[in-house]
């Protein structure tokens, strides 16, 4: 019989990813009073990437902005354990032999994210909108 993949395994490489391409190693942090009033509550930090799972299938992701929108990195969608840590140490030789200089693709990351300040002003915005839009509305009805 052969090894058995364990989470402890498949979070070592998820460390040491995060590691080698500067990321922060916790995929969310707790918000400030400011951003708790704008509505986050956990704000992801971008570029971080994790595992997320269900019902026994696992897959990588990165999370991509700071309300915690995440990518399927590898793009198998959940599997088990053995054939995500073979996929994941076959996304690590890949990403260093094409681009050597990885830290770079979570810093443009970061950059498209924008700041958290930008986040919460767009938040916000967006909120207040919905709320003239909703008060057009029940005034429209009357």
């Amino acid at each position: 019989m052969g090894y058995r993949y364990k989470m402890s395994d498949l979070e070592g490489l998820v460390d040491r990813l995060n590691r080698e391409v500067g990321a922060e190693p916790k995929p969310y942090r707790d918000a400030t009073e400011a951003e708790k009033a704008a509505g986050f509550y956990g704000v992801g930090n971008v570029g971080t990437y994790h595992l997320m799972g269900v019902y026994g299938g696992h897959k990588l992701v990165q999370i991509t902005n700071y309300g915690g929108g995440v990518r399927d990195v590898l793009r198998v969608g959940y599997s088990s354990k053995r054939e995500l840590y073979y996929a994941m140490h076959a996304y690590l030789d890949g990403m260093w032999a094409v681009n050597p200089e990885s830290r770079e693709t979570v810093a443009a990351l970061r950059e498209q994210a924008g700041t958290i300040e930008e986040a919460i002003r767009e938040s916000i915005e967006r909120r207040e909108k919905f709320r003239r839009e909703e008060e057009a509305r029940e005034a429209a009805k009357v």
